[in-house]
């Protein structure tokens, strides 16, 4: 199943992240996995006390969601980003963690939910596509998309027109030795 959830995050929290983001180009890292997101992605790691609240927060409600949705007990946090998609960028179907062949990727195999929190909606296209669930989800600023990180939910982006997305891209994992801390 995928779910999504409205307003997971304020719209002034939204801002903030995306302005955290401009201001902090500097910790923008290089992803030897994805070149397509070098340059285009952080994990924050040195936020000020009152975004760092935010965000944990942030993690706590999709957790918890992601848990209830699935019937989970015990799920982790393993890896988060901010990234922005420029103008004309779009992503091709794939899963997170496996490869199109359904051979684990070697950089996230444990992964088993994803989650994408949109950050604006002052663009056209971005939206989430799912392959065989022929779902296709439009962003809304400060909504959640959660789902199972597997082939069934092979996913990509349409065409980003008329401006830049921002999102909160989370993966979750069963194993806690992946877990990661915000």
């Amino acid at each position: 199943m995928i779910y999504t959830i409205p307003n997971i995050i304020t719209d002034a929290t939204c801002d903030e992240l995306i302005d955290y983001y401009k201001k902090n180009p500097h910790l923008r890292v290089t992803n030897d996995a994805q070149p397509m997101f070098n340059g285009k992605s952080m994990n924050p790691v040195e936020l000020s006390d009152n975004l760092k609240t935010k965000m944990e927060a942030l993690k706590q409600r999709l957790t918890i969601a992601t848990s209830k949705f699935y019937h989970l007990s015990e799920l982790y946090l393993d890896y988060w980003s901010i990234t922005h998609w420029n103008e004309g960028d779009q992503m091709e179907y794939h899963a997170d963690n496996v490869t199109e062949k359904r051979e684990p990727h070697w950089y996230c195999h444990w992964r088993n939910y994803s989650s994408i929190v949109y950050l604006n909606q002052d663009y056209r296209g971005g939206h989430t596509h799912f392959q065989f669930a022929q779902q296709r989800i439009i962003p809304e600023k400060g909504m959640a998309l959660i789902f199972p990180a597997g082939y069934t939910y092979t996913h990509g982006v349409t065409k980003i027109k008329g401006n830049t997305r921002y999102t909160v891209a989370t993966w979750f994992t069963g194993e806690e030795e992946h877990c990661k801390s915000i």
